[in-house]
């Protein structure tokens, strides 16, 4: 049997409360819900520790209790891919996810900066203009909804726009936060896109935009 959050606060409320108004199995009652919780909170705390703990060990390393614990998306370019029938162009990235360091019990922090550090990257390619728009996905069986999903902003705004981009990053660590059941398991995976416009040559007309758009989809 589980705690809710709600149960928790009145608990914590009774302890606060003047004593001489509360009774023996008020107080009781109190203490065993504040201890449930606790046990609660302690088995999954291990459980992600013992994830994160194959992680590291995964990339050859080991934990280090000394150094602070981090999140790397690594990404590998594959082969252009090009459908013809539609115009569309996809490259995909094999993407592995490491960590290096010591376990990381704040999840949503160490998440976002590894998110970010893996959106400058694609940003730094030059060959991608800013004109084309780049967006991210995260998906996982422990978020509410399944999935978040950035907005989509140009290139130029992602590289010359920090304001904007801060408040993407809040909004999905704020959505992070705000999912206490989150967790890393094997269903976490997040995805980086980008689109631009096509333009085909029409016989007898100048270039003209299809709605078709190049995608490029980083996904992990």
């Amino acid at each position: 049997m589980s705690t809710s959050d709600e149960e928790l606060i009145q608990a914590m409320e009774l302890y606060e409360d003047d004593s001489s108004s509360l009774s023996e199995d008020d107080i009781l009652n109190a203490a065993m819900d504040l201890h449930e919780l606790n046990q609660i909170y302690e088995e999954a705390r291990d459980e992600q520790r013992q994830y994160q703990r194959h992680l590291i060990e995964q990339s050859g390393g080991q934990i280090d209790p000394n150094s602070e614990g981090r999140f790397v998306f690594d990404l590998q370019p594959l082969q252009r891919q090009t459908n013809r029938r539609y115009g569309i162009q996809e490259r995909n990235y094999e993407v592995r996810l490491r960590q290096e360091g010591n376990v990381i019990d704040r999840l949503a922090p160490a998440i976002r900066d590894a998110m970010q550090q893996s959106v400058e990257e694609v940003l730094n390619n030059d060959r991608i203009p800013d004109n084309h728009r780049l967006f991210f996905d995260l998906f996982s069986n422990r978020l509410a909804a399944g999935t978040h999903r950035s907005n989509g902003m140009t290139m130029g705004d992602w590289r010359h726009n920090p304001e904007h981009v801060d408040t993407i990053f809040e909004n999905l660590q704020q959505t992070l936060n705000s999912n206490e059941d989150f967790a890393m398991d094997d269903s976490f995976h997040m995805e980086i896109t980008t689109v631009a416009p096509v333009y085909r040559q029409v016989r007898g007309r100048r270039h003209r935009r299809k709605k078709s758009p190049i995608k490029e989809l980083i996904s992990f």
